[in-house]
């Protein structure tokens, strides 16, 4: 063997080694991810089903999916339209609910298997998650060594999995919906800069990178309608870092393409927002108006990132119904120095986009703002949840640890160093973290968290109230939640369904405290599910007569799902005096205002009774 094979053989075996290492060193790192994400939240597996899961799990019947059952995977893929009684032929979020069958087909009902399904594919998404940053960190020009940049994508991937804000996501089976949409935009996303790499390099055919990207926003829109702000975060990336320059022998036909693909669908949500803005927001359902919940966001999107950011962790609870309402920009005063703290933001990020500087302080700020679009602007949603950060979240976590970094490095002169101590600091999120999953093992240990989090959010009294043995202690966060919504029809409702049950009779000046509260108060989510207690608990012939104007005021209600029970009460006390064609004139008035859970249970009945008279 010459001296220079020699030198060769010498030099590969070298490479063979460095790659090996490389190979090694990440997959122990990505098991050290696998074990500290199941540290956090394998204990809390057997935790307590809560909120939407009740409905979209527990109590669909359709997800029900078993050998030999008389339910398919079809069905489950239409759940969601029964559930909000659509005849539309389109599933909503089939992907997810064909998951949640997949679950019964193979664990039945067992909760522990939906919870641990939900981990693993956070897991999964966290891979994606790393992906796209070490290919976000090459793009933005660290000048830093490949192995430290590998070490900060694991970095960001190591606090993103064990954020604290995330638990809620995690834990709370029904937002499996929101995992699966968010795995497959960083699976997208990365795709894209994947196939925009190589139209730099080459002039390439756009099918194949349009197919892929079409079918993960598909993919991602059926598990979730967020899924659809893709093509919006693909552009964010081509503006910032690649600013539509393609290699020279790219046709202008095909560049012309390639931006439409990129815009068409971009414009179509800012339209399609601004259309709801003006002609699609129910205020009937909210007790709040399309601008006062603009107005809000402007504080709540801080507050999202003081909670990613950790200043304010113990503000991190499920429930968020006691931030207050923007009523005009100087109600509370926060709201326009949060407007300005946007302005200011907004006009730096169009600054450095035109000047082509601080580009990933740029995509950072982009990709926290339009991953909130949908949830954060016009749409007819509750004010805050915390599981709408999972992937916007990402760009304000990915900023705030380049920013520790750079800045521990500009002051120790050693990028080792500065990881190293970066990496301590990251430490905090686990022990956060686990120490707030550690709650949701049981329904009283999350009753009392939230609750101690959040001692002013009705949600949160009102989940604590029936683990409170104290009989005083429970009077007063009972009159605590009245003295917070003192307009909610809610609570006179349930006081009326409590009466019914024990079979008293009803004061007049409760059904005057009702009636009041009806027209006074706006009805919500929460006063169509008590009036629920009151179709089963007091549709009774002794409660007819005394009752019959609470049902006239919630058929009057603008809430069509209220209405519709309220007029539904009122055929039931038709019937029972004998009118039998009143009844069926307001049953038909009911089931065209909408079609309930109740209505269709009593077109069950009717069909009942006609088939064994006939």
């Amino acid at each position: 063997m010459t001296r220079l094979d020699t030198a060769d053989f010498v030099k590969e075996t070298l490479n063979t080694i460095r790659a090996k290492r490389y190979v090694i060193s990440h997959i122990a790192l990505f098991i050290v991810l696998i074990i500290v994400t199941g540290i956090i939240y394998y204990p809390a597996k057997n935790g307590p089903l809560i909120l939407d899961d009740h409905s979209s799990i527990h109590g669909n019947t359709e997800i029900k999916v078993f050998p030999g059952g008389t339910k398919t995977f079809v069905d489950a893929a239409y759940s969601m339209n029964n559930l909000l009684h659509s005849d539309s032929l389109i599933p909503k979020r089939p992907i997810s609910y064909v998951s949640f069958a997949l679950n019964f087909y193979f664990a039945d009902d067992i909760v522990s298997a939906f919870k641990l399904t939900n981990i693993i594919l956070h897991i999964i998404a966290g891979i994606f998650v790393f992906l796209l940053s070490t290919k976000i960190l090459t793009l933005a020009k660290l000048n830093l060594p490949k192995p430290y940049l590998t070490g900060l994508a694991f970095l960001i991937t190591f606090v993103w999995l064990s954020h604290p804000l995330f638990v809620s996501t995690v834990l709370y089976v029904t937002q499996r919906m929101t995992i699966l949409s968010a795995l497959f935009t960083f699976l997208a996303v990365y795709s894209f800069i994947l196939y925009r790499q190589e139209f730099q390099e080459k002039d390439c055919g756009l099918m194949r990178p349009a197919m892929v990207l079409g079918i993960c926003t598909m993919v991602a829109y059926f598990s979730k309608e967020t899924g659809a702000l893709i093509p919006f975060l693909c552009l964010i990336v081509e503006v910032v870092f690649f600013r539509f320059s393609f290699h020279k022998t790219t046709t202008q036909l095909k560049k012309t393409v390639y931006i439409a693909l990129l815009v068409i669908p971009s414009v179509f949500i800012l339209s399609y927002l601004a259309h709801a803005y003006y002609y699609h927001f129910d205020p009937v359902t909210r007790y709040f108006t399309t601008y006062e919940r603009l107005l809000t966001e402007l504080r709540v999107l801080w507050q999202y990132i003081s909670f990613l950011l950790l200043i304010d962790p113990q503000g991190i609870h499920f429930w968020h119904d006691d931030i207050q309402l923007s009523k005009s920009l100087f109600d509370p005063i926060t709201t326009f120095s949060s407007l300005v703290a946007w302005l200011f933001v907004l006009a730096m990020t169009i600054y450095c986009l035109v000047k082509n500087k601080l580009p990933l302080l740029t995509f950072c700020c982009l990709w926290f703002l339009v991953g909130h679009l949908l949830e954060s602007t016009t749409l007819n949603l509750e004010i805050a949840f915390e599981h709408r950060n999972y992937a916007p979240g990402y760009g304000i976590i990915l900023l705030g640890l380049i920013t520790v970094f750079s800045l521990l490095r500009l002051l120790l002169g050693s990028s080792p160093l500065a990881l190293c101590i970066a990496s301590m600091i990251a430490l905090i999120t686990p022990v956060i973290a686990t120490d707030y999953a550690r709650a949701w093992r049981d329904a009283r240990a999350l009753a009392l968290e939230n609750y101690s989090r959040a001692p002013n959010s009705p949600r949160a009294i009102a989940h604590m109230i029936p683990f409170e043995e104290d009989k005083k202690e429970s009077a007063r966060l009972k009159k605590k939640i009245r003295e917070l919504l003192p307009l909610e029809p809610a609570h006179s409702l349930s006081d009326i369904a409590s009466l019914c049950q024990q079979s008293i009779e009803v004061p007049t000046a409760m059904i005057d405290q009702a009636l009041e509260k009806l027209k006074v108060g706006v009805p919500t989510i929460a006063t169509s599910v008590t009036f629920r207690s009151v179709i089963s608990e007091c549709d009774k012939a002794e409660y007819d007569q005394v009752l019959l104007p609470v049902y006239k005021a919630v058929s009057a209600s603008r809430y069509s799902v209220l209405a519709a029970n309220g007029i539904l009460m009122m055929a039931h006390v038709q019937r029972r005096m004998g009118n039998e064609t009143g009844y069926w004139e307001l049953f038909e008035r009911a089931k065209s205002t909408a079609m309930t859970f109740d209505i269709k249970d009593e077109l069950q009945k009717n069909s009942t009774r006609v088939n064994e008279s006939e």
